[in-house]
C-alpha cells in the first residue's frame, strides 16, 4: 500500500511553487537545499540558541523525518496530486 505524505508536506510543496509532482521532481524537493535549510533552523535552535517559533521548528523537524522515512515508490504521487490541486482554480 501507498503511504500518504503529512499536510505538512503537502504545505511545503504549495509554498515552494507545486502544482503537480511526479518521482523525479518529488526526488529533486526531498533533496534538494530546503531540507538543508530546515535542517539548518534546527541547529540554530539546538546550538545557537536562537529564538524560533517552537511549533514551527517541530513540525518542519518532522517534514525531514517523514521524507527520510519514506522511498519514493512508496509513496502515494496521485494522493499529492490531488492534494495539491485542492483549493485552487
Amino acid at each position: 500500500m501507498l503511504k500518504k505524505v503529512s499536510e505538512n508536506i503537502i504545505n511545503l510543496l504549495k509554498y515552494f511553487g507545486y502544482t503537480e509532482v511526479n518521482p523525479d521532481t518529488l526526488y529533486e524537493f526531498i533533496n534538494s537545499d530546503v531540507t538543508c535549510e530546515i535542517a539548518s533552523l534546527v541547529t540554530i535552535d539546538e546550538v545557537d540558541h536562537k529564538p524560533i517559533d517552537r511549533q514551527l521548528l517541530d513540525n518542519l523537524e518532522a517534514v525531514i523525518d517523514e521524507l527520510n522515512d519514506y522511498l519514493i515508490e512508496q509513496i502515494d504521487i496521485d494522493d499529492i496530486n490531488r492534494r495539491l490541486k485542492e483549493g485552487t482554480k
